[in-house]
């Protein structure tokens, strides 16, 4: 399950930043995030989307991913290591909220103010496809852990 989950979150949040680049907008340093809600609303939730999902933060699939992860941590007696993995969840939480801050709560820079990202409808499907399935095996995680026990007992791990 958390290789499916990472897969989407990855591919969607360095999607983003390659799809960005291409319209020229260099997604490097937190700054270049500045305003992104406001040139494109959907880009900047998908991107909302992954960032949750990084630090664990329900309804995403990266919450459902870590609650398994740890859950299998703790009953192999491993309560430490759940513990320091959820330690830096939350440390992950502080530098993924920064990019929020850019996204939603601050202005972009004046030449980019206004202006409008040049649409490429395929990487952008790519994109919130990816956002939408980590939210569905967040909201819905049921059909993804059946496949996963399924493949284990095939593979006679179970």
């Amino acid at each position: 399950m958390y290789m499916l989950v990472y897969t989407f979150m990855n591919i969607g949040a360095f999607g983003l930043v390659v799809l960005l680049e291409t319209r020229g907008y260099a997604g490097e340093t937190i700054t270049d995030w500045a305003g992104l809600s406001k040139r494109a609303p959907a880009l900047a939730a998908a991107m909302l989307i992954f960032l949750l999902s990084l630090a664990g933060i329900p309804p995403t699939g990266g919450f459902m991913a870590k609650l398994y992860v740890f859950a299998a941590t703790i009953n192999a007696g491993y309560i430490w290591l759940a513990v320091i993995g959820v330690l830096m969840s939350a440390v992950s939480l502080y530098y993924y909220f920064r990019i929020v801050v850019q996204m939603y709560l601050l202005d972009g820079v004046e030449e980019d103010s206004g202006a409008e990202l040049a649409k490429d409808r395929w990487a952008e499907g790519v994109v919130l496809v990816c956002a939408v399935a980590v939210l569905a095996i967040g909201i819905y995680p049921a059909p993804v852990v059946a496949w996963a026990q399924g493949g284990l007992n095939a593979l006679g791990l179970m």
